[in-house]
């Protein structure tokens, strides 16, 4: 018969300030008060409501569910260039875009050029930042207020600004979501985006667009994203970075 033990306070021989350490033990109907878990799996079958609180080591993949936060870069003053690159470590993350994910989702909040005209880009690497691609990208966006819709195209960037953006670039910021497709898959990646933009006190312009990287028959892995603008520095701007498992 299995033994059996009841108890209501567990605390270690040198006093309460001492971590009790358990080992292979089943844990059933508790709470744990100021508990750190450093490692270990959530299982599937674990049901109930995590408070907000909680916080797990880097062993508790199961925490972060199908989507992982890898990031940000936050501009503050002016900047040439955020590249968010494969294994490079930024504020509160790092960025992986290897094959344990399917897609990736860049968030970008209120992205202002430093100097007027400034249109807003991004680019990708396939040497880990070292360089990023000027050439090859084949796609198109579309941008417009009311009826005011233009077709662009580009072949040197993911174009997602547009000759009106960047007039006076103390009120126009561009803010939106941009996914990458298909990052480590040596085919044509596709870069997706959906965003808009402020242009003076009262006007406002919506941009999306679809790009592809490159040709399916000269394919590459994708291990960095560059966010800027196609001339003159960045002034401010965030932008954060998921990971979507696939």
């Amino acid at each position: 018969m299995a033994s059996k033990l009841i108890v209501n306070e567990i605390e270690h021989t040198d006093g309460s300030g001492t971590a009790v350490t358990m080992a292979k033990a089943t844990i059933a109907d508790a709470t744990l008060t100021s508990a750190t878990l450093t490692g270990g799996t959530i299982g599937s079958t674990v049901t109930g409501t995590l408070g907000s609180g909680v916080t797990g080591g880097s062993g508790l993949d199961a925490v972060s569910g199908d989507m992982k936060y890898m990031g940000k870069k936050v501009v503050s003053s002016s900047t040439a260039s955020s590249d968010f690159v494969h294994n490079v470590a930024i504020t509160g993350g790092t960025p992986d875009f290897s094959s344990t994910y399917c897609a990736h989702l860049f968030i970008v909040e209120n992205y202002r050029p430093a100097t007027d005209g400034g249109q807003m880009r991004a680019w990708y690497s396939d040497d880990t930042g070292t360089s990023f691609e000027t050439t090859g990208y084949d796609g198109f966006s579309e941008h417009g207020n009311a009826d005011n819709d233009t077709n662009l195209q580009a072949t040197d960037s993911f174009r997602m600004g547009t000759s009106i953006q960047g007039g006076s670039y103390a009120t126009e910021g561009w803010s939106g979501h941009c996914w990458l497709h298909g990052a480590s898959v040596t085919d044509s990646s596709l870069w997706n985006f959906d965003g808009m933009w402020q242009t003076g006190s009262s006007n406002f312009y919506a941009i999306k667009g679809w790009f592809w990287s490159h040709s399916p028959t000269n394919g590459v892995a994708i291990d960095g994203i560059r966010f800027g603008f196609h001339s003159g520095n960045i002034n401010t701007g965030t932008v954060r970075m998921y990971g979507l498992k696939a």
